[in-house]
C-alpha cells in the first residue's frame, strides 16, 4: 500500500496505513496514531509484511495477487 501526500511525498506499507488512519480522524486518527509509535510501529512493520508477502493466500486472494520470489522482502 502506498499513500501519497498531496506535495508528493511517498509512505508505503504500515506508515502507509498509519497515515490512511490519521486522514480519517476521530477514533481512526487515534488507531493511527498507535501505529506510529514504538513498539506498536515495528510490530505493525512485521505484521504488514507477513500479510503482504502472504497476499495471495489471504482470504479472496488468487495467484494474480502473487509477488514473484525475487521481489518479497526477507
Amino acid at each position: 500500500m502506498l499513500w501519497i501526500t498531496p506535495p508528493g511525498v511517498v509512505y508505503g506499507g504500515a506508515e502507509a496505513v498509519a497515515k490512511l488512519l490519521l486522514s480519517g480522524g476521530g477514533a481512526w486518527a487515534v488507531a493511527g496514531a498507535l501505529l506510529r509509535m514504538p513498539p506498536i510501529r515495528w510490530i505493525a512493520g512485521g505484521v504488514y509484511r507477513v500479510i503482504a508477502d502472504n497476499r495471495d493466500r489471504m482470504p479472496g486472494g488468487t495467484p494474480a495477487c502473487a509477488l514473484p520470489a525475487e521481489h518479497k522482502l526477507r
